[in-house]
C-alpha cells in the first residue's frame, strides 16, 4: 500500500509540475509495462508488442551506443532510465507522446524516429538532470535553456550540433540573444521560443533554439568540465540556486 501511495503522489506531483504533458505521459512512472502493452526485450527496454524484429536490434544496439555520448560528459550514468518504445501511432498516443522522444524521470519513451544514439543519449542527459537534482522540486528549478543545452552538448544531433550553430552564424539565420536565451525559463517558454525561431525552417534540418543553448552550454562546459558540472549539481541538491551554483561552478575552477 506505501509503495502504491508513493507511485500515486509521484503521479500527481510530476502532471503538475509541467503543464504541456498530458496524465498520459506520466502514467508510465506508475503502472507496469504490462499494463501499457510493453513486452521486455533486453534489460531496461520493454517495447510495444509486435514490434519487427529489425526496430528492436535497432535500438538495442543504439541504446547501448547512446551511453558512451553520456558518460564522456557526465563521467557516468546515474539515473540508469528504463526505455519504453513504440512502434505505432496508436502507443505513442496512449503514452501521450507526441515529439519523437520524451524523458519522465528516470524512464524514455521513444517513436521510431528517435530510435538513435543522439535521441536516446540526449534523453538519458535530461533523466541525469532529474536524478542528480536531488528531487523534482529542485529540477525544475533548472531553466529549460540549460537542460537542453546540456542535452545537445552531451548529443551532438545534426540538426543543432556545432557544424548547425556555425550554419545560424554564416547565414545569419535568426536566433535568439544569448540573454534572451537566459530568459527561458519554463518548458512552456522554451516551446514558444522553438516554434518561433524555427517557424519556416525544417526541424530535420536545423532546430534553432537547441543550437543555441547547446552552443553556450557548450561554452560553460568547455570551462567547467565534469568537475565543475558535478559541482554544480551537488550545490543544486544542497539547496543553492541554479544561478548561484552555475556562476560559482566556473570561479572555482
Amino acid at each position: 500500500m506505501k509503495t502504491i501511495l508513493s507511485a500515486c503522489a509521484l503521479l500527481i506531483s510530476i502532471s503538475l509540475l509541467t503543464s504541456c504533458s498530458t496524465f498520459n505521459t506520466y502514467k508510465v512512472a506508475v503502472l507496469p509495462p504490462s499494463w501499457l502493452n510493453l513486452i521486455q526485450i533486453d534489460k531496461d527496454i520493454y517495447v510495444e508488442k509486435g514490434m519487427g524484429e529489425a526496430l528492436q536490434k535497432k535500438l538495442i544496439v543504439q541504446a547501448e551506443e547512446s551511453k558512451k555520448y553520456v558518460i564522456e560528459v557526465w563521467g557516468e550514468i546515474k539515473s540508469n532510465p528504463t526505455i519504453y518504445a513504440c512502434a505505432t501511432k496508436k502507443c505513442a498516443d496512449s503514452l501521450g507522446l507526441k515529439a519523437p522522444a520524451h524523458c519522465v524521470d528516470s524512464y524514455l519513451i521513444l517513436r521510431p524516429k528517435a530510435f538513435t544514439k543522439f535521441y536516446i543519449s540526449h534523453e538519458t542527459s535530461h533523466s541525469e538532470v532529474i536524478k542528480r537534482s536531488g528531487s523534482i522540486l529542485k529540477w525544475k528549478k533548472i531553466p529549460e535553456w540549460f537542460d537542453e543545452g546540456l542535452a545537445v552538448v552531451v548529443a551532438p544531433n545534426p540538426s543543432h550540433n556545432a557544424k548547425a550553430w556555425e550554419k545560424i552564424i554564416k547565414e545569419q539565420v535568426p536566433h535568439p540573444s544569448k540573454k534572451e536565451l537566459m530568459s527561458i525559463h519554463s518548458v512552456r517558454a522554451w516551446n514558444k521560443a522553438t516554434k518561433k525561431y524555427n517557424e519556416n525552417l525544417d526541424y530535420n534540418s536545423i532546430v534553432v533554439t537547441y543550437a543555441t543553448a547547446g552552443h553556450y552550454v557548450g561554452e560553460w562546459y568547455s570551462k567547467a568540465g565534469k568537475s565543475g558540472l558535478l559541482q554544480l549539481f551537488d550545490k543544486i541538491k544542497n539547496g543553492y540556486s541554479f544561478e548561484k551554483a552555475y556562476k560559482e561552478a566556473i570561479e572555482t575552477i
